[in-house]
């Protein structure tokens, strides 16, 4: 049986666009069977999503980069392994797959 260790996607959100909920949608149709949507955002930005694999992680920072808001993802996930996304790209369906077969090659 094939193991898949719980993986936790940090998107650090620089301002929300058609792009940004593209790739979160792109990203809830990836294959990969354990995962995890982490946001940042500055504070007060409100984002809903009603999906249970996605957490919106708030600064509590009105201005932060993105390192601020890939570490409090870091902070935050309970996950074996932590991948990073940009607001505004689009993972292959097959990424976190092929990802996790080259760790387990080690």
């Amino acid at each position: 049986m094939k193991k898949y260790p719980k993986i936790s996607i940090i998107i650090a959100l620089y301002k929300e666009t058609a792009y940004f909920y593209e790739a979160v949608a792109q990203s809830l149709q990836l294959e990969y069977p354990n995962f995890e949507i982490l946001i940042g955002v500055d504070k007060g930005v409100k984002l809903n999503f009603k999906n249970p694999r996605i957490r919106v992680l708030e600064t509590g920072q009105s201005r932060t980069g993105p390192a601020e808001k890939r570490d409090i993802g870091i902070i935050k996930s309970k996950s074996e392994y932590i991948a990073f996304l940009y607001y505004y790209s689009y993972p292959r369906r097959d990424w976190l797959n092929k990802s996790v077969d080259v760790f387990n090659k080690n």
